[in-house]
């Protein structure tokens, strides 16, 4: 009598197998997910850094250019992506696009160590230029 099912001719994979396979593939997913969003709000605070850099070479720039204590505007417009502007809590701060808080959500903003009164005010040395961005700690 002929075989019907002849194991030694039977390729492919069992369902418990497959299954297995989905179960250590889950496992894995659920340990490396978060390692990426660690990286990315790592990412968002190299970002912030280099910005602020950037902007306290800003003032060296403006202060050469004036020979003046420069304002947050003058500081911000050394800088392509970066505009001088009202917070919603009122104080004035330097907001660059594209540069995100570490959470991602919104733009960054960089401001006076103490509350500026307004885009005119004045930014005596780069160290008093900090980042508003929340989750963010630097002078």
């Amino acid at each position: 009598m002929k075989q019907l099912f002849n194991k030694e001719s039977s390729k492919g994979f069992t369902l418990m197998e497959i299954v297995i396979v989905f179960i250590l593939l889950g496992i894995l997913a659920i340990a490396v997910i978060p390692s990426f969003t660690t990286m990315d709000n790592v990412g968002h605070k190299a970002n912030q850094e280099g910005v602020l850099g950037t902007l306290r070479t800003a003032w060296s720039s403006a202060y050469g250019d004036s020979a003046s204590v420069p304002t947050l505007t003058a500081i911000a417009a050394k800088v392509d992506t970066c505009s001088c502007g009202e917070e919603t809590s009122g104080e004035f701060v330097i907001t660059c696009t594209g540069i995100f808080q570490t959470d991602g959500s919104t733009d960054a903003e960089f401001g006076l160590s103490t509350a500026a009164s307004a885009c005119t005010a004045t930014v005596s040395k780069p160290s008093d230029i900090t980042i508003y961005a929340a989750g963010a700690e630097s002078s």
